[in-house]
């Protein structure tokens, strides 16, 4: 796990779930993760509704990105798993 995970997430993750939230920190920067709802979803507990946030974060510069379509897809297989 990430010192970056370890630090701002407080619940427990498994293995597949922290190493899909580091791949979300490693595309959108650890700004972005700090001030975002997923975090808030994270500490809140409801991994239930992770996927749903996750699969938000397909735009880059105003424009729907194909490429983060597909890495949201394999993120949240990977934290589902």
């Amino acid at each position: 796990m990430s010192s970056t995970v370890k630090a701002l997430v407080k619940t427990k993750l498994n293995k597949n779930q922290s190493a899909a939230i580091e791949s979300f920190i490693e595309d959108r920067g650890v700004i972005i993760f700090k001030n975002s709802k997923l975090l808030k979803i994270l500490n809140s507990g409801d991994f239930k509704s992770v996927p749903e946030e996750l699969a938000k974060w397909i735009v880059e510069n105003g424009k729907r990105k194909e490429e983060l379509v597909e890495l949201r897809r394999k993120e949240i297989e990977l934290f589902t798993k």
